[in-house]
């Protein structure tokens, strides 16, 4: 299995474009008015950062985990 980073904080540029995909994908899903978007797309980006740390790398995967845990 191939690991999100040697150090903290740090990923490959394979796990960032996952972790974009995750985003957009997270995105996009949400309805128009969702008040603060602000925070809703950082409880979003949070949550795939740490599930990637966690170990999980598919995209849509991702993407299904943020918004269950955000929404």
């Amino acid at each position: 299995m191939q690991t999100s980073s040697q150090t903290a904080g740090v990923y490959s540029p394979e796990i960032l474009q996952r972790m974009g995909v995750a985003f957009d994908g997270a995105q996009e899903s949400l309805p128009v008015n969702v008040g603060d978007l602000t925070l809703l797309r950082r409880r979003l980006a949070l949550r795939i950062i740490h599930h990637v740390d966690q170990g999980e790398h598919d995209p849509a995967h991702l993407c299904s985990l943020a918004l269950a845990e955000t929404w």
